[in-house]
């Protein structure tokens, strides 16, 4: 009888480390932007009676796919706890290059809510692009403001961050809001929105024969902050906080 075979098994492979990160990586991100996206279609349609036509229903939408890029992505990103590669929270901050990312996938998931808006509302295409062009400025611009938070280790930042892309969503409504107030009401004479998305998400989202109306210096403001975020980013790349113990 011979003896059994005592030569070594080979050695199973070690099993791979959680990957490092910010927390939820993009595909979880955009996962909950189609939810939010889903969830907003439900409400606005079940306001409007069912009937996806009424210019209110789009109008609607647009201004929660606006409150979604400007304050509920930023919400998570500053709010998400960042990890290294064995799970263990971390000081790290979060990868710009997953901003951008996000930013990216965000925008891209939008153009299947904006398309079949346009074709339903009869929009023409520069009604659509400009809508379109409003959320992706104003989505880079609250994407800045995320990725110069989490450069930081300090909640004070995050804090700050946040604050400032609530700022931008609703500061100038809420000056002009109590402007009207106190005056007794209308709004008659009060200037238009400069930082703020919402007037032009407004314009833009309403029946086309109303698009004919809308006022030329809305696309410029969109260029104006698509041109100041693509700056900001530039800069903020080559030149911004790099994180890290102490910052």
């Amino acid at each position: 009888m011979s003896p059994p075979d005592e030569s070594p098994s080979p050695a199973a492979p070690p099993p791979r480390p959680p990957r490092a990160g910010g927390g939820l990586g993009t595909r979880e991100v955009v996962l909950g932007w189609c939810l939010w996206l889903i969830g907003s279609w439900v409400l606005v349609l079940g306001a409007a009676g069912g009937i996806p036509a009424a210019g209110p229903t789009h109008r609607w939408m647009s201004f929660m796919a606006a409150i979604g890029v400007t304050a509920v992505w930023p919400a998570l990103r500053l709010s998400q706890e960042a990890r290294d590669r064995r799970g263990r929270p971390t000081d790290a901050p979060l990868s710009r290059g997953a901003v951008l990312l996000d930013w990216v996938a965000l925008n891209l998931v939008f153009q299947a809510v904006l398309w079949p808006m346009a074709f339903v509302g009869g929009w023409s295409l520069p009604q659509a692009l400009l809508l379109g062009g409003t959320i992706a400025a104003w989505s880079l611009l609250a994407g800045l403001i995320v990725a110069w938070g989490r450069a930081f280790d300090r909640g004070s930042a995050r804090t700050a961050a946040m604050g400032g892309c609530l700022a931008v969503l609703l500061l100038e409504p809420l000056v002009l809001l109590a402007a009207v107030v106190a005056r007794g009401g209308g709004w008659g004479g009060l200037p238009d929105l400069r930082l703020s998305p919402l007037q032009a998400v407004f314009a833009y989202s309403g029946p086309a024969a109303r698009f004919a109306h809308a006022d030329p210096a809305f696309a410029s403001r969109v260029l104006g902050v698509g041109a100041a975020a693509v700056l900001g980013w530039v800069i903020f790349l080559l030149a911004g906080p790099r994180g890290g113990p102490g910052r």
